[in-house]
């Protein structure tokens, strides 16, 4: 077994960002490939949405405790664990003769994406050298930046290619072969900890931890999702009255000398607490205008499932390439990349609502919108994720990786539930295009709130060396 020092950096970074690229890629290829599932399988409605949105839900639940097994019993090997059990899901997926195993399978896949995710940010920040790990966040920013294009692009894409006649199932069988190779390989290279450790598993703070966030993330999504208020408020008191139960409970086993799933004193970090809700903010712009973009092009402008998943495509590159090209600068300079991301991303989105406001013809305005909001995009979310993590101890990487990884999920479906209400009220009076034109103008406040929580007090957060 090769120790971290004999360990290729690049080497390290191409296993363990292979794990992030496919969890953003699952994330995002059923999108577009979904009227082709729902026609083949003849599903409904209902039980096509829980094809597409079981699998986030599962790995938002999921996420924590992924985390803290890690912890536990090893980053690489519950990576190696969640990489086999992803891949073998995605088959399952693939292979699903009805709705109904689909759904399953994609639960399961959740969950084995749930397990994997947090030992990608884990292994970054306990297996590089300090100076390295900031950089490597662009690379991290890369590969979801990557995921997220090519799953958008590859849903219409695949299904149209249809060879052998597989259709959607092609969705799923492309990454079947990738996932278990970088499983063998991670089996065998990366660096494994040592010491062992005689901490017990903390069953009812991750039970019930997993069924607060179940309870929320669902009603955030039907808040996106339906006019009725009753159920998704009911749904979201329980959850925040379990969570807070479940917050109590960990504080108690903490001060018993337990092992709590969650460790409350993370949240007294200032650079952990300043960045986690930095994301959080960031994250209710990000995933509603996909979600209102979508929209538009493909109800709005009447593109083609396929062409829809093409506008998304320059939107990635630049995340790719800002997040890439200026990883050093970035990492050296917090403040000032977090700051000149929000402004460029906030010029891209005053195009968008330019466009969609007031132009005969917003195509190009949207155009532009992508591109310079994927350059921010791409500057901003990688120094929140390291910058956040930076200064979290060694032996709980894994639990602070799982809440910045759940708190991503649960924002993104806040942030669809609450500019997708938004959304579809306005619509009704003002037409799809204008309706986006107000959300988007109102997501720039979202940016301004990252400005204020990591531009504010520079001794909470120090610029790299």
């Amino acid at each position: 077994m090769q120790n971290r020092a004999q360990l290729p950096p690049g080497l390290l970074l191409f296993i363990v960002l292979v794990g992030a690229f496919l969890g953003q890629f699952d994330l995002f290829v059923v999108n577009v490939a979904a009227p082709s599932i729902q026609l083949q399988l003849d599903i409904s409605d209902t039980s096509l949405e829980m094809v597409v949105a079981g699998y986030a839900f599962m790995f938002a639940a999921i996420l924590i405790t992924g985390g803290r097994l890690g912890d536990l019993c090893g980053y690489r090997r519950i990576y190696v664990l969640g990489m086999l059990s992803f891949s073998l899901t995605t088959l399952l997926c693939a292979l699903s003769p009805n709705g109904l195993t689909l759904i399953i399978a994609r639960l399961l896949q959740g969950c084995a994406a749930g397990m994997m995710i947090p030992q990608v940010l884990a292994l970054l920040a306990t297996s590089l050298p300090p100076e390295e790990r900031l950089p490597a966040m662009g690379w991290y920013g890369a590969a979801t930046g990557l995921g997220s294009v090519l799953g958008q692009f590859a849903g219409g894409a695949l299904v149209t290619w249809n060879a052998l006649g597989l259709g959607w199932r092609w969705i799923f069988l492309a990454t079947v072969p990738l996932g278990l190779v970088v499983a063998w390989l991670a089996g065998r290279i990366l660096p494994s900890r040592t010491e062992h450790s005689p901490r017990r598993f903390d069953i009812s703070g991750t039970f019930g931890l997993a069924v607060a966030f179940g309870l929320i993330i669902s009603a955030c999504l039907m808040y996106g999702h339906s006019r009725e208020w009753e159920l998704p408020v009911l749904l979201t008191g329980s959850g925040l009255l379990l969570l807070g139960i479940t917050l109590s409970h960990e504080r108690h086993l903490l001060h018993r000398g337990g092992d709590p799933v969650i460790d409350v004193r993370l949240l007294r970090i200032p650079s952990f607490w300043r960045g986690l809700f930095a994301l959080c903010t960031f994250m209710l712009y990000f995933s509603s205008f996909i979600f209102l973009l979508t929209n538009v092009l493909q109800r709005g402008l009447t593109l083609s499932p396929f062409l829809a998943g093409l506008v998304f495509v320059p939107s990635g590159m630049a995340f790719i390439a800002s997040s890439v090209l200026f990883r050093q600068w970035a990492a050296r300079h917090q403040s000032q990349a977090i700051l000149t991301g929000c402004c460029v991303t906030a010029t891209g989105l005053g195009f968008a609502a330019l466009g969609t406001l007031f132009a005969a013809s917003p195509v190009f305005y949207l155009l532009v919108a992508v591109i310079m909001t994927g350059f921010g995009n791409g500057l901003i979310l990688p120094v929140l994720m390291g910058f956040s993590l930076q200064l979290i101890p060694a032996a709980q990487a894994g639990m602070g990786s799982a809440l910045l990884s759940t708190s991503q999920q649960f924002s993104s479906a806040l942030g669809i539930g609450i500019f997708g209400s938004l959304f579809y009220v306005m619509s009704s009076s003002l037409g799809l295009i204008h309706a986006m034109g107000w959300c988007v103008l109102l997501q720039i406040i979202c940016l301004a709130v990252v400005v204020f929580m990591t531009g504010c007090g520079q001794k909470a957060m120090p610029e790299g060396e």
